[in-house]
């Protein structure tokens, strides 16, 4: 697999909370987020499977992402 380089433009504020996640790289982080995206578009392309934020607890849904 070859690997592609990018450069990606962002606001001084979404740095920040990057930087706050302390997840330390950067790069690794931004690799898992748009994992995450392809893997979400995939599976709500449907517009039937919906993508949320559950408390595992009680398995009540807390939130709903829209528009992704």
């Amino acid at each position: 697999m070859s690997n592609i380089r990018m450069n990606l433009v962002m606001s001084e504020q979404l740095k920040k909370e990057l930087d706050s996640l302390d997840e330390g790289n950067a790069s690794e982080t931004m690799r898992k987020a748009l994992t995450l995206y392809v893997e979400a578009k995939k599976r709500t392309r449907d517009g039937k499977t919906k993508l949320g934020f559950f408390d595992g607890a009680s398995r009540q849904v807390e939130g709903e992402i829209i528009g992704l």
